[in-house]
């Protein structure tokens, strides 16, 4: 993708984004370089999630920039910045929503048809992925037949399996059970740092907070080191 290992994947310079008459996110500076995890906590409401997708450009900032992988996302069109989406950035949400339709390997599989890549290709990638956490006898069972940890774990396998330049995740394990959770960071991790991709990700826990390598703290709005 034409960066080399430790270069910037996403920054941003002064993020200002209001609800209302609410700033939910104040002078957002961040950069975060490829390989690397970072982990973005606070109390609820301090705009933990609002900062995530300003990063990932599902939200425009009122004022800012983000650059990804040194495109301003400012500065491209929405059909451009969802391409970008879809090639560089993968995404883990709290319930992962996964399509309740597809299988756990069609799902897997999307990004990779998204892209062009044959059917012949993606299904093995997926295959392979979904053996490696350990679905190999669930991938035809559609989410809702699946445990919540194994529909996570599946999500991740999504989220990672075009090897992204980052991966964006909001409360990866905050719907999960102890067992299960513990089971989808070490997926989510591995994978990440298996591909060199960056991972952002908002979290409550301490836990998952200690395992990234650096930690950042929203409060009212505010990031602080």
């Amino acid at each position: 993708m034409g960066i080399g290992v430790g270069a910037d994947v996403v920054s941003s310079d002064g993020l200002t984004y209001t609800v209302g008459q609410t700033v939910a996110v104040r002078e957002a500076s961040v950069c975060v370089a490829r390989g690397e995890v970072v982990a973005i906590t606070g109390p609820s409401g301090s705009g933990k999630s609002t900062l995530l997708f300003l990063l990932a450009g599902v939200l425009s900032p009122d004022k800012g920039s983000v650059h990804l992988n040194g495109v301003d996302l400012g500065a491209v069109s929405d059909r451009a910045r969802a391409g970008l989406r879809l090639r560089q950035c993968g995404f883990v949400m709290q319930f992962g929503d996964l399509i309740p339709e597809l299988t756990l390997a069609e799902n897997v599989e999307l990004p990779l048809r998204l892209t062009g890549v044959s059917a012949r290709k993606a299904r093995a990638t997926a295959d392979g992925l979904l053996a490696r956490l350990g679905l190999d006898g669930e991938r035809n069972r559609t989410p809702s037949r699946v445990s919540g940890g194994q529909a996570q774990r599946a999500a991740i396998a999504r989220a990672l399996v075009h090897q992204p330049s980052v991966v964006f995740a909001d409360e990866p394990t905050g719907a999960l059970d102890s067992h299960s959770a513990a089971q989808s960071l070490s997926a989510l991790l591995d994978l990440a740092r298996a591909g060199g991709s960056a991972l952002i990700l908002v979290t409550h826990a301490a836990e998952v907070a200690a395992t990234a390598d650096r930690v950042l703290t929203m409060r009212d709005g505010v990031l602080q080191a």
